[in-house]
C-alpha cells in the first residue's frame, strides 16, 4: 500500500466515511424517504459535533433545499464530502 494511500484512510477513519454521515442522518429521516428537513440539518450543523459558523452553514446548504423544506441528504453529504468551499471572509 502506498503512504499516501494509508494517510487518506487514516484521515477518512478520522472524519468519518459517507456510509458513516449517511446513517447518522438517517436518525433525522422520519418518514424514510431519503430527506431530512432543512431546518433539523441547519440546528444539527450549528449545535452538533464539530460545531459550524450560521455564516458556514448558510453557504453549505446553498441550493440544497427543495420547494417543500427539505434536503436529499445523500445528495448533500456527497456535496460536502467532494468540498473544497470558499473561505466566507
Amino acid at each position: 500500500m502506498h503512504f499516501l494511500e494509508e494517510g487518506h484512510k487514516e484521515e477518512a477513519r478520522e472524519q468519518g466515511t459517507y456510509a458513516d454521515f449517511v446513517e447518522g442522518l438517517k436518525v433525522f429521516d422520519k418518514e424514510e424517504c431519503g430527506k431530512i428537513l432543512s431546518a433539523e440539518l441547519r440546528h444539527i450543523l450549528l449545535a452538533l459535533g464539530e460545531r459550524l459558523t450560521a455564516d458556514e452553514v448558510d453557504e453549505i446548504l446553498k441550493g440544497a433545499e427543495d420547494a417543500e423544506g427539505l434536503i436529499k441528504y445523500e445528495d448533500f453529504i456527497k456535496k460536502v464530502l467532494a468540498g473544497p468551499f470558499p473561505d466566507s471572509d
